[in-house]
């Protein structure tokens, strides 16, 4: 039997009780670090970031505004239009007013990085185009079992996050390998009908 298995039987005999996102996070808006300026430069060190694909806008070299986050104190960056979201854990700005700053409200209550697996459950609507975390994602229900449970919940999910982003540094490895031989492969195939060529007639 799992030691998941176990912590549920013996300390949710009853069942789980079910809470809504916005009783157990706080939203707060990113106007404080929002950039004053978009000339980002690469020698820059302070990241702007957003919430989608991108994440990384650039850098900026302004030194007041900067949200201060880190392994131990970490946030999750919601985009109140797209219903996209980061888990970050270094200092950062931001460029939209739509990015909104996540935390847990009571960590004794809820552990921070099980909230955000949660979240990731969340199918993310179409239908509404702003104002996502108060009017959809905070009212969403999730389970919240006692706090040994929810740890227990991260590791496996952590593990199994660590194990998909190997397996995909695998396989960009494997892409890289298979590339370098296939144009060594075409590379022999030309120098081979360079040399049919100049020998032809000999």
């Amino acid at each position: 039997m799992s030691r998941l298995r176990i912590l549920i039987q013996e300390l949710c005999p009853q069942g789980v009780d079910m809470v809504e996102l916005g009783d157990v996070m706080v939203c707060e808006p990113s106007e404080t670090c929002m950039v004053e300026s978009k000339e980002y430069q690469d020698e820059f060190f302070t990241p702007v970031l957003e919430a989608g694909t991108s994440f990384i806008l650039g850098y900026t070299g302004e030194k007041t505004g900067v949200f201060q986050a880190s392994p131990a104190e970490p946030v999750v960056l919601f985009d109140d239009n797209s219903g996209a979201f980061r888990w970050v854990e270094f200092n950062f700005k931001v460029e939209s007013p739509a990015m909104k700053l996540l935390t847990a409200k009571d960590k004794a209550m809820a552990d921070f990085r099980y909230l955000y697996y949660m979240m990731k459950r969340i199918e993310r609507r179409g239908d509404e185009k702003s104002n996502l975390w108060a009017g959809y994602y905070s009212k969403m229900g999730i389970p919240l079992p006692s706090l040994p449970i929810q740890h227990e919940i991260v590791k496996i999910l952590d593990n199994i996050a660590e194990e998909e982003e190997n397996l995909s540094l695998e396989l960009a490895a494997r892409k890289k390998q298979y590339e370098h031989y296939r144009q060594l492969l075409l590379t022999f195939h030309e120098a081979a009908d360079n040399i049919s060529k100049q020998t032809d007639g000999l």
